[in-house]
This record gives structure tokens, C-alpha cells and sequence, in this order.
């Protein structure tokens, strides 16, 4: 029975009463695959919204040894920032990534809070801050010149106003210099926008809202990570 929760999110199980009753019949909530895969692993990638519930309230480990990832481009918001939720609150939780696509491979280093604010994923974003991701976060790989979420979210090849208010609404420091030796002023004089939202936020008293989350009180900020 170890093996039968894997294989039932695998196989396109999409009735969830189905996996609640091999739980309640004892099978094994955290039993790998030959792959070193969970069956949570596989309900996070599927999109499983309440698998992914129905596994973290039988206390499955949300760091499996493979780290949860969730879908490449995913289209539903919906799903994405509920989910994330859930793990995010679960406890123990420790990591979270986002799977990248091979011509995304460049953007090494980037944290979930970077990545969200490089796609505009305004929905994680928001669970993200309210969750302890460290808003002025640096990402050190070499080949990223030292960018925080704010830079990357005005870097966008598509204007993400949104984004850039809700890291600007959680504290994101302006005046921060990257590796390019920009910035966040730098980066968007070219788009009136983002200048007039700048604008706005320049003299507000500081609310790092990020540092105040669950995931902060539990020394998780940092571990919030993307892994290629």
C-alpha cells in the first residue's frame, strides 16, 4: 500500500475521496517513487489543489527530498497562490521552487520573490511578503549583478506596475545600488509609470512587511529558494 498514494496522483486521480481513504487505510503519506519522488512532489506539479490540502493536514512532509516545484508557466493564478499558501503555512516548511523553463536557465540565483516579481506573478508575490520572503532580498550569483525583486520587477521586457507597488507597499528600498550600479530610479527612467510610482513611495516610512510573516518567525526567509 506504500506506493499506492504515488501512484494514485500519478495516474490522474482526480477524486480526492479516493486519496483520503488509502490515508485513512495507513498507507504511507511520504513513500518516494524510484525517482525519489512524493506523492505530494507530483500533486504540487499536476496541480492538484485538493490533493496538495488533503496531503499537508495528514501531516505530509513538505520537504520531501526532491524540494516541491511547482508547474512551468502555470496558467492558474488561482491555484498557484493557494497552494502556495498552503505550504507556505505548513509546518516545517522549509523551501519552495519554481520550475524554469531552459531558456530561463540564465536567471540563476533568483529566490521565489525574485522570480515572482521577473514574471509578474502578482498572486505568489502577495503570499510570498505575507509569508516572510525577505523583500530586499540580494541575489549574489555571479551573473545577476547583484538584483533585488524590485529590480527585477522593473527589468520586466513587460511593465508590471502592479508588481512593483506591492514590493514598494512592503518595504523595498529604492535607493539600493546593484552591480550594474543602478538604481531602482535608474531602471525606470525610461517608463513614466513606473517613475510616477517611484515617485510615490520615495518619501513613505519604511513597512517591511516581509520580515513580519510565519515563515520569518520560523528563520525560514533565506531557505525560500529556486532550483534550476
Amino acid at each position: 500500500m506504500s506506493g499506492d498514494l504515488v501512484t494514485l496522483v500519478k495516474n490522474d486521480g482526480e477524486n480526492v475521496q479516493d486519496l483520503k481513504a488509502l490515508i485513512a487505510k495507513g498507507a504511507t503519506l511520504d513513500h518516494e517513487d524510484p525517482q525519489g519522488n512524493v506523492a505530494l512532489n507530483y500533486a504540487v506539479d499536476y496541480g492538484k489543489k485538493e490533493f496538495v490540502k488533503a496531503l499537508i493536514e495528514a501531516k505530509a512532509n513538505v520537504n520531501p527530498k526532491i524540494p516541491l516545484v511547482f508547474p512551468d508557466a502555470s496558467a492558474n493564478q488561482d491555484y498557484e497562490a493557494e497552494c502556495l499558501e498552503l505550504i507556505c503555512k505548513a509546518p516545517g516548511f522549509k523551501s519552495i521552487d519554481f520550475r524554469r523553463s531552459d531558456d530561463e536557465a540564465r536567471t540563476a540565483g533568483l529566490n521565489p520573490l525574485m522570480w515572482c516579481a521577473f514574471k509578474g506573478k502578482d498572486h505568489c508575490i502577495k503570499v510570498l511578503l505575507a509569508n516572510g520572503a525577505d523583500v530586499d532580498a540580494i541575489n549574489t550569483s555571479p551573473h545577476e549583478n547583484k538584483l533585488s525583486a524590485l529590480h527585477y520587477a522593473l527589468k520586466r521586457s513587460e511593465a508590471n506596475p502592479n508588481s512593483v507597488r506591492l514590493l514598494l507597499e512592503a518595504g523595498a528600498n529604492i535607493e539600493y545600488v546593484n552591480g550594474e550600479g543602478n538604481n531602482a530610479e535608474k531602471l525606470a527612467e525610461t517608463n513614466e509609470e513606473y517613475k510616477k510610482i517611484l515617485s510615490e513611495y520615495k518619501d513613505k516610512p519604511k513597512n517591511k512587511k516581509g520580515a513580519l510573516g510565519p515563515a520569518a518567525q520560523r528563520g525560514m526567509c533565506d531557505s525560500l529558494c529556486i532550483i534550476a
